[in-house]
């Protein structure tokens, strides 16, 4: 049943109608995860190896670009929803789907085997599909750019943690678990009014992904000079450093998806992308759980953990390819 429930939620990303570049993208930010987690959780004395220091610059795009995508994808769901159920039946999906990712989130927490109220990023893109869906559900530009202002500076402030646990309940959104909610928002926010953006000019993914190569790049540097790998998630220059990557990379993906001898490269991404939600749960217990219990997390050397990952990729599209046949 818990399977089904992953499968359903995993299908209900985009709607019916799948966009290619956006699941080779979210196909993308899974094998970031996966190239991230099978070094952190097998690799012997990993963060003090040169290989994953710049492996994980790379890694750490991962969770930002899923929460961008998350963004987007409302705004696509909202546009096809609004129009065929109306508002109120945009808000039911967003609350069901909300709901969903909440239920599924601390069913997490028990198969990694980690403290059940703990918030992960199950309960972040949960809480950011409610939110966007709001925001896009009220349709006000003002609220929408005061809510990006508010995230935005609380970026630009980071509070003392000792100071934001004395808020109680408030603490457990703004501080609590592996991805605070109050500094990982903006980045849902984001992809929402990337969307947003995209649909008052009526321009399409692939060209407005063309139209900010340039300052994608001009990022891109900007954020390489000032950047180093103990910046934290929040810092300015993460943010810099995350949208010139995430532009750039789209641009690349349009550009192959729409030259017809290079298009298997996104379709290929875009297997793991349509169901990123089943291989998450499903690595959480294998990257995770089984190595603690069997007792070889973080005891093998980077060949093998290399062939992990691609073992690993290999047969989960072997696996997705006959699920969806």
């Amino acid at each position: 049943m818990v399977f089904w429930l992953v499968f359903s939620l995993s299908l209900m990303g985009c709607v019916s109608g799948r966009v290619l570049v956006v699941d080779a993208l979210r196909g993308l930010a899974i094998v970031l995860m996966l190239f991230q987690h099978v070094f952190l959780y097998f690799m012997a004395g990993v963060l003090e190896s040169d290989l994953y220091a710049y492996a994980y610059l790379v890694s750490r795009l991962s969770a930002p670009l899923f929460l961008l995508l998350v963004g987007y994808c409302v705004c696509l769901s909202g546009g096809r929803r609004v129009a065929s159920d109306g508002r109120r039946g945009f808000l039911r999906h967003v609350i069901w789907r909300g709901f969903g990712l909440f239920v599924l989130g601390f069913f997490v927490n028990v198969l990694r085997l980690d403290w059940f109220w703990s918030a992960n990023v199950i309960h972040l893109i949960g809480f950011s599909v409610l939110l966007c869906g709001l925001l896009y559900a009220v349709g006000s530009v003002r609220v929408y750019a005061v809510v990006l202002g508010l995230l935005l500076a609380y970026s630009a402030v980071k509070p003392p943690v000792q100071v934001v646990s004395s808020l109680g309940l408030l603490s457990w959104f703004m501080v609590g678990g592996e991805y605070p909610m109050a500094s990982w928002l903006v980045y849902a926010v984001i992809g929402l009014g990337v969307g947003l953006y995209l649909k008052g000019l009526k321009l399409d993914f692939n060209r407005a992904a063309a139209l900010g190569l340039a300052v994608a790049w001009v990022s891109l540097i900007v954020s390489f000079v000032g950047f180093s790998l103990d910046a934290t998630w929040n810092s300015t220059m993460f943010l810099l450093f995350v949208v010139g990557s995430h532009v750039a990379v789209s641009s690349v993906m349009s550009f192959l998806g729409s030259r017809g001898g290079m298009n298997f490269i996104p379709g290929f991404l875009a297997v793991y992308g349509r169901h990123s939600l089943l291989l998450y749960v499903v690595h959480q217990f294998l990257f995770i759980t089984v190595p603690r219990l069997a007792g070889f997390a973080n005891t093998l050397g980077a060949a093998e953990a290399v062939f992990i990952f691609v073992g690993f990729l290999g047969l989960a599209w072997l696996a997705l390819k006959r699920l969806e046949s």
